[in-house]
């Protein structure tokens, strides 16, 4: 009799860890679909490779990027899907200069840029280096119409960055734009 009344014991002991088990793992399971979840539709973290975006934000840097945006304008930081232009990245990280609409002329000879005729302040561009945006082709000036559905989008470390002044790149369609960075 004394047997048994152990056994009973050590199966009730046994089944409460078995259930506390199973609670466990579904607590785990829940909070990993909830942080899915949310990656998913409202925030997402991404790392900053390369001196692209320098020195604004240096390669390492984690950002907090909000997918729930409603309009994006110049100055934001965003993070966009990369092209086939851009070999060995998924994303890019670059800063919105016009939105669809915008006219965008870069003067390569003052190193300034303008949006719509008025000169965009750009307090962040990386000005160590001599010429902080020498264009290859060596063109005074060039001007861009940015079509409805697309963002422009330049790099602050202009002799550093591609980004839609390269023909492989162009505008970005505001479909592959992934979020907001909340933490430039």
């Amino acid at each position: 009799m004394k047997r048994e009344n152990k056994l009973k014991k050590c199966d009730c002991k046994k089944n409460e860890s078995i259930k506390a088990s199973i609670m466990w793992a579904l607590c785990v399971c829940c909070l990993v679909g909830i942080l899915f979840f949310i990656n998913s539709n409202f925030l997402t973290i991404a790392v900053v490779s390369g001196d692209s975006m320098y020195p604004s934000l240096q390669s390492g840097k984690v950002l907090f990027v909000n997918r729930i945006y409603h309009t994006l304008s110049c100055g934001d930081v965003l993070v966009v899907k990369a092209s086939s232009g851009v070999p060995g990245r998924a994303y890019i990280v670059k800063r919105v200069i016009g939105v669809g609409g915008d006219t965008v002329t870069i003067n390569y000879e003052k190193n300034e840029v303008y949006v719509n005729g008025k000169l965009v302040d750009e307090p962040y561009i990386n000005y160590e280096i001599d010429d902080p945006m020498w264009d290859a082709d060596i063109v005074a000036e060039i001007e861009y119409q940015i079509p409805t559905d697309s963002v422009f989008l330049m790099g602050d470390n202009r002799n550093f960055s591609m980004d839609s002044r390269c023909p492989k790149i162009g505008f970005i369609p505001k479909g592959d734009v992934i979020g907001k960075v909340l933490n430039p």
